[in-house]
């Protein structure tokens, strides 16, 4: 079968083929595990409980006998009912996964449905149409309130909150009914005083722990402290100047690499900075 299917790999196969004739993993039933515990408290072996249970290789029981020994109780697999299966088939166009799990199968998880759709198109070709998930569709209501949020002035993020919408369905309606949205305004950085550069200044010039850093400034981040540090050091004049590359070194570079050098003793030999060179050996790949 790989030579038809050059694109997918012998896994991908084997699962497509378990999930189109109904032979993937399913989790132990209620029954299959009262039974399972009935024989281990007996004193069954795991041949024998495989022998009243011909339909669960001896790799799968082992496991079950694992989990009961560490105290975890069976998988809680429910298998689906022909009605809820026939619900579920006929709610999936008009409402969303979530919507029918609060109102109608509040037992199923959204990714257990999901599934069990994908299971259902799989074994039934002529069930092509299946849709995971169906915009909800907007009131009168909804509308007239987003246009009077949207004269009071409010943001976007506001706006989504108080509508219970998601960003992207409120943006396309705001452009559709030609409303411009307000975006929320980034919150402004606080300037470093001169005050916090006397402190930070003498520590330039030498190694810096992070965590005393956050112990000078615990309310800086470490990415505020780092490029504030930049700035001071290019300030004093304390940042190395950039050497720009020769065609002899970038010879040499090329030589290095092909020999399989590592970036460290490239370093060493060209006395070029290890960060430096790996933009430098990346530029290179480059056609």
């Amino acid at each position: 079968m790989l030579p038809h299917l050059p694109h997918r790999n012998l896994a991908s196969i084997k699962s497509k083929i378990n999930v189109l004739f109904g032979k993937s993993s399913r989790g132990w039933l209620p029954k299959e595990w009262e039974r399972l515990v009935v024989s281990l408290k007996a004193g069954a072996s795991a041949a024998t409980i495989q022998a009243q249970l011909p339909h669960r290789t001896l790799t799968a029981i082992n496991g079950a006998i694992r989990r009961f020994r560490a105290g975890t109780s069976g998988s809680r697999y429910v298998q689906w009912t022909d009605d809820e299966r026939h619900q579920l088939m006929s709610l999936r166009g008009y409402h969303t996964l979530h919507e029918i799990r609060a109102a109608h199968l509040p037992h199923r998880t959204v990714l257990a449905m999901k599934k069990e759709l994908v299971r259902l198109v799989a074994r039934s070709p002529e069930v092509s149409d299946i849709r995971l998930r169906t915009p909800r569709p907007w009131l009168q209501n909804e509308v007239d309130k987003l246009r009077d949020l949207h004269s009071q002035g409010l943001t976007k993020k506001e706006i989504c909150r108080m509508l219970n919408r998601n960003p992207g369905a409120l943006s396309g309606k705001s452009a559709g009914l030609g409303l411009k949205l307000k975006h929320s305004q980034r919150q402004k950085s606080n300037p470093w005083t001169d005050k916090e550069d006397a402190i930070l200044l003498p520590m330039i010039t030498q190694p810096m722990s992070r965590y005393g850093l956050e112990n000078l400034f615990p309310y800086r981040s470490h990415e505020s402290v780092a490029r504030r540090v930049a700035v001071l050091r290019k300030r004093e004049g304390l940042t190395r100047p950039q050497k720009p590359w020769t065609q002899d070194q970038e010879t040499e570079l090329r030589h290095l690499i092909s020999l399989g050098s590592t970036i460290s003793e490239i370093s060493q030999k060209l006395d070029r900075g290890y960060t430096t060179i790996r933009y430098k050996m990346a530029r290179l790949s480059k056609p």
